[in-house]
């Protein structure tokens, strides 16, 4: 996906048998990319927050059968969980402010369009050496 700036890009990548995926970004040439998560989870739907600071995304990172929303802080360099419910959370995005986030989830069964206060981490709850 193309910041909002259109100076930057955050999109997935898959291990060669799709068994995991990682947030990447980089400039909007995509010639300086950098890995930003890695690990034996799956990593979907980057959204990015109106600042630029924040990278919002769904992923199984804490449970192999659900996906919550995470958001990666670029400055603090690290994750932060979002969400902690027994449903799968998916297809997250930052309303245009930057103040709620919307995603799909089948908390009531079938999926449905949910929204959240977004309220930036002043700290995260894993680093991104953690999720390497």
């Amino acid at each position: 996906q193309l910041s909002p700036s259109g100076k930057y890009l955050a999109w997935i990548e898959f291990d060669a048998n799709l068994l995991h995926s990682k947030l990447v970004v980089g400039n909007s040439n995509a010639d300086s990319a950098k890995a930003l998560t890695d690990g034996i989870y799956y990593v979907l739907n980057p959204n990015w927050h109106p600042s630029e600071n924040f990278i919002l995304f769904s992923s199984n990172l804490a449970s192999y059968d659900n996906f919550e929303l995470y958001v990666y802080d670029l400055k603090l360099k690290c994750i932060k969980r979002l969400s902690y419910l027994s449903s799968k959370e998916l297809d997250p995005t930052f309303s245009p402010d930057g103040v709620s986030v919307y995603f799909s989830s089948n908390l009531s069964g079938d999926f449905q369009i949910y929204q959240m206060p977004f309220l930036p981490p002043e700290t995260c709850s894993l680093s991104a050496a953690a999720v390497m």
